[in-house]
């Protein structure tokens, strides 16, 4: 059952009168504070029960995704990032002409309408954008990125550098490698989120299931995930959300996602019991971005349901089974070798994670295959490339559909071991004058210069390597 508004705001004022930002802004905000530890983390948890002031944002953000580490680690990367994809384009690639056309549809349409923005600011997100596309050569350019990435640049100040690592950790260590596959990571993340719900709270999904709550799961779960809840919300109540699943690095964060949508429909339960169509509440949902004002009561339950609600239930219902059980609960002392109840509590969230992880997964495996089996991968749009398909790639140059799967085809290079190499990947020229349609690899003719050759060279050298075998529609 859902904790009514008065349960809800007696927890929320406890820890309210038990913690304050002020009082920990030296332990946690320092200017020589780059890391935090876990019983840091745990206290800015119950911190952000409090909204989280905005001018400890920035910091908290950058220390807990670990922009700061990759911006003392990959110093000057940013810059031969974004000179590769000016490269890239001049010379016409095909590939990244399609990104460059891509993004600059959304430049325009990707700030706030209440910020003054000039061209500066379009030619950083830009800039953002553009490097992103060659740094994490496993995703093409997605639509919602320019709205994440429009976020870091607010939270940095417009740092541009500083906002790229942003963007960059959060795609990389926020989302599963299979999200932003054609739809498939979401696809499956709306089945099961559904299932989720309706074991939480199942008056709830019967009232948005006489609405065609179908269609409200994919519409709005769709655009809040794949923009990290920016899509039609406010800069309030996106911010909360973001802090609360910027926390949850290491932790399932996806799973923080559910949460979130959840939290949502928690704070607006009342409001969608009034609607009987699904086209009001659709419009309804998306104008939450104009609700300029939350009071304390919704505030409280947004945080609530964000922040505790899964772990008070899991705890609720372990003390039950331990009054009910205790055989039961000698067995999980015994198991877990820990006396301490919280202690049991938390591995056994954990264990209940990583299931809810194997369920995704069987999901995801169940959607390709019925994709493959259908033939219902989409094609890269509008790409008239000079590349042919080649056995020597382990994916084809013109159809990057299998590009997306990481694990099976290739993935970046993260770490200093010796890897197998495939140079060049992005930037070869088909030889026109060979008839065994061989790629030219290292062709002096590719480059301007041989030291922009060489800097090329090197900077793919440590990206790509070589992952099981070649696999296309053409052989």
């Amino acid at each position: 059952m859902s904790k009514s508004i008065n349960e809800i705001k007696k927890i929320i004022n406890y820890n309210k009168k038990n913690y304050s930002w002020e009082k920990f802004e030296k332990k946690l905000f320092c200017d020589n504070k780059f890391y935090y530890t876990k019983k840091e983390i745990n206290l800015i948890k119950n911190l952000l029960l409090t909204e989280l002031p905005s001018k400890y944002r920035k910091k908290f953000w950058l220390i807990m995704t670990g922009t700061y580490s990759l911006l003392s680690e990959n110093k000057n990367e940013y810059e031969k990032l974004l000179l590769m994809f000016n490269y890239l384009t001049s010379k016409n690639h095909p590939i990244y002409k399609y990104f460059q056309k891509k993004i600059e549809i959304d430049i325009n349409r990707s700030f706030p309408k209440t910020l003054n923005i000039t061209n500066i600011e379009k030619s950083k997100l830009r800039n953002i954008l553009s490097s992103f596309t060659v740094k994490n050569v496993s995703l093409n350019y997605i639509q919602g990125f320019n709205q994440i990435a429009v976020k870091c640049l607010i939270i940095t100040e417009f740092n541009e550098e500083e906002a790229f690592w942003l963007f960059y950790s959060i795609i990389e260590n926020y989302y599963p490698c299979d999200f932003f596959y054609q739809g498939i990571g979401i696809e499956g993340d709306i089945e099961l989120l559904k299932k989720e719900i309706n074991e939480r709270d199942c008056e709830l999904y019967n009232e948005l299931k006489k609405m065609n709550g179908e269609i409200i799961f994919a519409s709005n779960i769709s655009k809040w995930f794949a923009s990290l809840f920016v899509s039609n919300l406010n800069e309030y109540l996106s911010n909360i959300i973001i802090d609360a699943i910027i926390l949850s690095k290491g932790d399932y964060p996806i799973f923080k996602m559910y949460d979130a949508f959840y939290a949502i429909l928690q704070l607006l339960k009342l409001e969608i019991k009034n609607f009987h169509d699904f086209e009001g509440l659709s419009l309804w949902l998306n104008s939450l971005e104009n609700k300029e004002i939350f009071n304390e009561d919704e505030t409280n339950v947004l945080v609530y349901y964000l922040l505790l609600d899964f772990n008070i239930r899991f705890k609720e219902k372990f003390i039950s089974n331990k009054n009910k059980n205790q055989k039961y609960y000698k067995f999980l002392i015994k198991k877990n070798e820990k006396k301490d109840d919280n202690k049991i509590i938390n591995n056994e969230i954990k264990k209940y994670n990583e299931n809810l992880m194997k369920e995704r997964n069987k999901l995801i495996e169940k959607i390709i295959e019925k994709k493959k089996n259908n033939n219902n991968f989409k094609k890269f749009e509008n790409i008239e490339s000079e590349c042919e398909c080649n056995c020597f790639f382990p994916i084809c140059c013109r159809d990057l559909n299998f590009k997306q799967e990481i694990s099976e085809y290739f993935i970046t290079k993260k770490y200093n071991y010796k890897l197998n190499i495939l140079n060049d990947y992005f930037i070869n020229k088909l030889n026109n004058n060979n008839n065994n349609n061989k790629i030219l690899i290292n062709n002096n003719n590719d480059c301007e210069n041989l030291e922009k050759k060489e800097e090329i060279e090197d900077y793919f050298k440590n990206i790509l390597f070589e992952r099981k075998i070649h696999y296309c529609i053409n052989n």
